[in-house]
């Protein structure tokens, strides 16, 4: 959980930002509640929407998107600044999963998968963009949009690229399509992993049996325009 969970990912990001003095772009402006509750209040009119997460929570539970600042908590939560002009595949919000293995913190060696997932929402982003209670506008976590209507998935690889969840394969190709430079955006999503991984190695070198064991990580990554 020191990586895995988004309280812990948080902790590991702000500790990164006091060693290199700034915050990477990729992560965007968080805060973890109740104890930078304050400091959330203040920002919370710089943005029109945010998004609350439970800070230990997995599978899209209890996520929701806010136009207004929570009450005081006393359960831990992130509150993210919704990220508004998402990149969209025929209308819908999507994002990417990577699977990225660390097999050695001492040298650091890291490998990445592939391939991976693209999950699409089931309900066209712009039309609801404005109904923040729509959360198959809103959230591309699969175990929500699967309960929806409009959710078309198949095992037919001759079919991927089609529905609610492909490979990664359709994909590249689709983004080419649209005119963007996929070899550098790979390589910026690449970099995200390494300096996310980099700013957490001294937390896993703390732990035991760290010369004998590995993780693997699926890292979720979203694409803005």
């Amino acid at each position: 959980f020191s990586l895995g969970s988004k309280a812990g990912y948080h902790h590991v990001m702000k500790d990164f930002e006091k060693r290199i003095g700034r915050m990477p772009s990729f992560y965007p402006e968080t805060y973890l509640l109740p104890p930078e509750y304050k400091q959330m209040k203040n920002a919370f009119d710089t943005s029109p929407l945010w998004i609350q997460k439970p800070a230990g929570g997995s599978r899209g539970n209890r996520i929701s998107v806010i136009d207004k600042p929570p009450k005081s908590t006393f359960q831990h939560v992130v509150v993210q600044r919704y990220l508004d002009n998402p990149l969209l595949i025929n209308g819908l919000k999507f994002d990417l999963r990577f699977y990225v293995a660390v097999t050695s913190l001492v040298p650091l060696r890291i490998y990445q998968f592939d391939n991976g997932l693209v999950r699409l929402a089931t309900e066209p982003y712009d039309s609801n963009h404005d109904n923040i209670d729509n959360r198959f506008a809103h959230l591309t976590n699969f175990s929500i949009n699967k309960e929806s209507k409009n959710f078309h998935a198949t095992n037919d690889v001759m079919k991927d690229g089609e529905g609610n969840k492909w490979s990664h394969r359709p994909f590249w190709i689709w983004l080419e399509s649209q005119g963007l430079d996929v070899e550098k955006i790979r390589k910026d999503i690449e970099d995200c992993f390494v300096t996310t991984i980099m700013a957490s190695r001294e937390i896993f070198r703390k732990q035991d049996d760290l010369r004998s064991s590995f993780e693997l990580f699926g890292f979720d990554v979203m694409l803005s325009k």
